[in-house]
């Protein structure tokens, strides 16, 4: 039998032989594109709605934040821990991602408990409590966690490098703050979802039937696919690298002379 000489690395062979899934594009009211994949074996499903509400689109900073995260907090007929215990009997997932320029609903079941568990999420878009107690508890932890990033250099350092490229001004260039966590209030999260949480785009993965399929779009609530009046602009001044070609950020003294040295950066751009 031939001994496998390890001290060889193997030959590379260089694959040209594949091929990219291709979906089914289906066009909803408000000019919502909903796209299909079925192209798998497991019974599982992936169900992922696209909301035009990041960062981008708030005017209070850290209004897109606190909503998207609210919305699993509760409905106005289930508590938040009657929302986690349905959707976990159901042997279910739920994750809600706010970004910059979008928030991200991405729902993860077995494909026999897809429309039960659907049926929870949809009511968590079209009825959510945004509860005060949980909006306080919410807010508590967050300011406790911002207190501990805020002692980490790669976390200050990211802050200070997009203020220095994107401005002040500009939604990319500001990070939620504690001051701006303590103005956040109810209201704000009430106005900031109906005015902005309109569904952008869908993404289903899952070997599921035509029925299914139309099932599926027929529970996305009807005030979410109402079409944006235009891409409203972030009120801000976009004016990226107009000043200094030169940006340093040093060790503040508060964190001793034995803190990492990774927490002194230099980024040097060339006009």
């Amino acid at each position: 039998m031939a001994t496998l000489d390890r001290t060889q690395a193997p030959p590379f062979q260089l694959s040209n032989n594949y091929s990219l899934a291709r979906p089914e594009i289906f066009q909803l009211s408000g000019g919502v594109k909903f796209f299909l994949f079925r192209d798998i074996q497991q019974e599982v499903v992936k169900l992922d709605l696209i909301f035009s509400a990041g960062k981008w689109f708030e005017s209070k900073s850290g209004t897109s934040h606190f909503t998207a995260q609210m919305l699993q907090k509760g409905t106005l007929k289930r508590n938040s821990f009657q929302v986690a215990e349905a959707i976990d009997s159901l042997g279910a997932h739920l994750e809600i991602s706010p970004g910059f320029d979008i928030v991200s609903v991405s729902l993860f079941s077995l494909r026999k408990n897809l429309l039960p568990a659907l049926r929870i999420v949809m009511e968590l878009l079209a009825e959510p409590a945004f509860d005060d107690n949980e909006l306080r508890l919410m807010k508590d932890i967050f300011i406790q966690n911002l207190k501990v990033n805020n002692e980490k250099t790669n976390v200050v350092a990211s802050k200070e490098i997009r203020r220095a490229v994107f401005g002040s001004d500009h939604p990319y260039g500001t990070a939620i703050e504690e001051g701006d966590v303590a103005e956040i209030n109810k209201s704000d999260l009430q106005i900031f979802f109906k005015n902005e949480f309109s569904l952008n785009s869908a993404f289903l993965i899952g070997r599921l039937t035509a029925q299914e399929v139309n099932e599926i779009i027929q529970l996305l609530p009807a005030p979410l696919l109402k079409k944006r009046s235009g891409e409203r602009m972030h009120r801000c001044r976009v004016n990226p690298l107009s000043s200094p070609n030169r940006i340093a950020f040093r060790r503040p003294s508060a964190w001793g002379k034995n803190a990492s040295p990774a927490a002194t950066i230099r980024s040097i751009s060339t006009q």
